[in-house]
């Protein structure tokens, strides 16, 4: 599965958090803590697979690696609902 970042927003980073401004549906979202790291590795790549996401959010912070990945993937679910990420099945 590869998780791409879409384009559109209004992004700004205030010291470890990242707001985020969907100008199309009215939208403003904050991002702390993971929310963050996820957010700023894709911003890095522009399209990264799950894999490799959740070992560098491993790496990163000392949790435990199946709630990571649980976590992790809800998030990219939430978000891509918003419209803010893009997910496929296919490699790049």
């Amino acid at each position: 599965m590869y998780i791409t970042l879409n384009e559109g927003f209004i992004v700004r980073k205030i010291d470890e958090e990242i707001l985020i401004l969907n100008v199309e549906q009215n939208g403003i979202y904050s991002l702390n803590g993971v929310a963050s790291a996820i957010w700023e590795a894709l911003n890095r790549s522009k399209r990264i697979d799950i894999e490799t996401l959740l070992k560098e959010i491993e790496a990163e912070y000392e949790v435990d690696s199946n709630m990571l990945r649980t976590d992790v993937l809800d998030f990219i679910d939430k978000m891509k609902t918003f419209g803010l990420f893009s997910v496929t099945n296919l490699s790049p």
